[in-house]
């Protein structure tokens, strides 16, 4: 199935994409206590446990990889999503995926993992994750189920490190890979 290249019109500026996140990063923080409370929001974990969050964050990252290449060619809702994504974002260079995925996976997790799970717990912020991702009875339903689960991992990350380092690199591994292979002239042989 052949899908053709977005128009560099109808893609969204990275800039964009750094302020969208980086507004929702600040109000993350400001909602964790900002300077004021030292539970908020933390990326710190120990050195004794670095390497097991660098190992768990970018290994979930790579393990969920592996099962979107599986899903894109077996269910037709994720392939219309990976397509409205690629028009989205459009023929971007390695250095605007690059800021992409870091921009999204800092402010999403900081929001999501740090601020929301630490105020109102695990299961509820899995939910909202999923949702935020692709509401029921929408195009996006099966991108806010695989969301979701991922969400899962994420926040059971962020709960075994106490930090949302691991959940971070996991979720910076997801986007940067997928970007780039959605923007890759490789992109049919996944979808």
């Amino acid at each position: 199935m052949s899908h053709p290249a977005p128009q560099p019109s109808e893609s969204l500026s990275p800039f964009v994409i750094l302020v969208f996140y980086g507004i929702m990063a600040l109000g993350a923080w400001y909602w964790a206590g900002g300077f004021a409370d030292s539970s908020g929001i933390s990326f710190q974990t120990s050195t004794s446990q670095l390497p097991w969050a660098l190992a768990e964050g970018i290994g979930f990252g790579l393990v969920i990889i592996g099962s979107t290449s599986i899903l894109l060619k077996r269910n037709l809702a994720l392939r219309r999503v990976a397509v409205d994504i690629r028009q989205l974002i459009g023929n971007q260079g390695i250095f605007a995926i690059t800021l992409i995925a870091a921009a999204s996976s800092v402010g999403e997790e900081m929001l999501f993992r740090g601020a929301m799970q630490n105020a109102w717990g695990f299961g509820p912020t899995v939910v909202i994750f999923g949702f935020a991702h692709g509401l029921p009875g929408t195009r996006y339903w099966a991108w806010g189920i695989f969301a979701f689960v991922v969400g899962l991992g994420l926040g059971l990350m962020t709960l075994h490190t106490g930090s949302i380092l691991a959940a971070t690199l996991a979720h910076f591994t997801i986007n940067y890979i997928n970007l780039n292979r959605l923007v890759s002239k490789r992109f049919d042989e996944f979808v």
